[in-house]
């Protein structure tokens, strides 16, 4: 076999195992197990600054517009990572919106629902509760 003949299959082997590397990380899903956010839950870190990023990118994407009955009570909210008035408020104007529980918690259900609505990064599924797979 020629050197040529051999550098090039390795390159297909290559390829295919970057195809296969690339596949798998892009497949994100939902943790059933990531702690719950809010108050009397955990109120600090990296799920709650993805929760007030998922929400932010719902709110500037508009979707609620003609479907939720008032708008999201403070714009924009702090991506700062703690949960605040305006983080809880926040949380409980999007479970109305949607129709679920108002109470300000993000648990499983609430955290799918913001997963799915915002379309985050998949850095962020790990780390917001889900219901799914």
């Amino acid at each position: 076999m020629s050197i040529k003949t051999k550098l090039a299959k390795g390159a297909v082997a290559l390829a295919v195992v970057g195809a296969s590397l690339l596949g798998s990380a892009a497949t994100a899903s939902a943790n059933p197990n990531a702690a719950w956010l809010g108050y009397g839950y955990t109120t600090s870190g990296k799920g709650v600054w993805c929760v007030q990023q998922d929400l932010n990118k719902i709110i500037n994407k508009g979707v609620w517009r003609g479907w939720a009955s008032t708008p999201p009570p403070y714009g924009n909210i702090a991506e700062d990572g703690a949960w605040g008035r305006q983080t809880a408020a926040t949380v409980k104007w999007f479970q109305s919106w949607l129709g679920s529980g108002a109470d300000g918690i993000v648990g499983p259900e609430t955290g799918s629902l913001i997963l799915s609505n915002s379309e985050g990064n998949s850095y962020c599924w790990g780390l917001i509760p889900g219901d799914y797979l």
